[in-house]
């Protein structure tokens, strides 16, 4: 099932059109709390085309975004680091979330090495702590596109600096997690998971991978995140991104360029690069 959360409230598709539903939840992460079953029998208000609503991030404001590094084999081998042992992530605060057709925003303090990272994101429908891996599908809500957007000037000081916040500023900067376009539940993929993850900036292919190539798959991550912290409904983990980043390749976002993320049974995520406009007020 695939769930939009759009202008005129949550929809699921049907075909090429979506179906508006007579639900009460703000968003997914709303719906995951109460029960994301509900959207399979709820009362439909009416069909429309996908052009005739705006489809918003899926979920509002996580709680926590949770960020995994170096998990695809092939980013590990383009950077020259060794596979790890066990996943490394941190957490950053969730705040609201970009969505389709949202802009990424340059942040005026770091604008020049602005990073794009193509990741499938895992949204957790059920709180999750001490999760086995054998029940982890259980606390998964549903699968999204994520364009994990990193300064890497921050992040490449933070890395010099032990304390320096700029790890977590780095990939926490506003507009820098757009979501969506769809959360689509678990029970339309099958096991073991074989995605293919394509990335584009301005029509030319960036990243192309496929979750096959995850060092820790889906439910290894929820498990091991969960023995340290409670995940909780609306929680996004963002999985990590394969080889092509522009960090690699010394090219970076520009203002003016359009970046899409499409993840294999969930659709494209799109978003355009501005610069950052200060606002002004009438004097």
């Amino acid at each position: 099932m695939h769930l939009y959360r759009t202008s005129r409230g949550l929809a699921r598709r049907d075909g090429d059109d979506l179906l508006l539903l007579d639900l009460p939840y703000p968003d997914v992460a709303a719906l995951c709390r109460a029960g994301v079953d509900q959207a399979s029998t709820a009362p439909v208000l009416a069909r429309v085309m996908v052009d005739e609503v705006e489809l918003l991030a899926p979920v509002e404001r996580p709680c926590r975004i949770v960020v995994v590094g170096l998990n695809y084999r092939s980013h590990a081998a383009e950077t020259g680091a060794e596979i790890p042992a066990e996943p490394t992530y941190f957490c950053v605060d969730g705040g609201p979330t970009a969505g389709p057709g949202d802009p990424i925003v340059l942040p005026p303090a770091a604008p020049d090495f602005v990073d794009y990272e193509g990741e499938v994101g895992v949204v957790i429908g059920r709180a999750a702590y001490r999760v086995p891996v054998g029940e982890a599908w259980k606390f998964v809500g549903g699968l999204t596109c994520v364009n994990d957007v990193s300064a890497r000037d921050l992040q490449a000081a933070a890395f010099g600096e032990p304390g320096s916040p700029g790890l977590g500023l780095s990939k926490a900067l506003d507009t820098f997690k757009p979501l969506g376009p769809a959360v689509v539940t678990t029970d339309s993929f099958s096991s073991p998971l074989d995605l293919r993850v394509t990335t584009s900036v301005n029509g030319e292919i960036r990243q192309r991978s496929s979750t096959a190539d995850l060092i820790f798959d889906i439910p290894q991550l929820v498990s091991t995140i969960s023995r340290m912290v409670t995940l909780l409904p609306g929680d996004v983990i963002c999985t990590g991104t394969p080889s092509g980043v522009g960090a690699a390749t010394g090219r970076f976002l520009r203002s003016g360029d359009v970046v899409e993320v499409d993840v294999e049974g969930i659709g494209t995520l799109r978003n355009h690069v501005v610069d950052y406009q200060p606002v002004t007020t009438p004097s």
